[in-house]
């Protein structure tokens, strides 16, 4: 096989891609209703827990099953009173994703080209969630994903 014939069928590929990587939004945990007392009927959601002095908010990667938040970091205050957890002080999950490119142009003449492309958009799968459950008294969704971003 003579070099340009080589040439002409394994090289000019060109390969593209784009790597997103964000960190994640900050929010806050709360509690449903007036449990400080203080008149804000039961739809409020200003109040917020106390957290656990070592214990972890965010779970480890390991951990994440389904869970983000660990449960045990966070207790209700005492009645007519408010947690001690600040404002946006939990970081959600991160964003991570990469789009791939192959592609090879083929001259057919000395102005038209034929292209050969392929594209893969989040090989690796990796699930992105957007929504974290922040009401600690609402066991059903505090702490576990709830929405995830699309995933290809």
């Amino acid at each position: 096989m003579n070099d340009d014939l080589a040439s002409n069928i394994f090289g000019g590929f060109q390969l593209s891609g784009i790597y997103t990587m964000q960190s994640g939004f900050p929010f806050t945990v709360n509690l449903r209703g007036d449990t400080a007392g203080v008149g804000a009927g039961t739809g409020g959601i200003f109040v917020r827990p106390n957290a656990i002095a070592g214990a972890p908010q965010v779970l480890p990667g390991s951990q994440r099953t389904g869970q983000y938040l660990n449960p045990a970091a966070f207790v209700a205050p005492p009645a007519f009173s408010f947690g001690n957890v600040g404002r946006n002080t939990v970081i959600g999950p991160g964003f991570v994703n990469m789009d791939f490119a192959v592609l090879k142009s083929i001259p057919v003449r000395e102005t038209l080209q034929l292209q050969f492309r392929a594209e893969a958009f989040n090989p690796f799968n990796r699930p992105n969630y957007n929504i974290v459950g922040r009401i600690l008294n609402d066991p059903q969704t505090f702490g576990r994903f709830l929405s995830q971003a699309d995933p290809r």
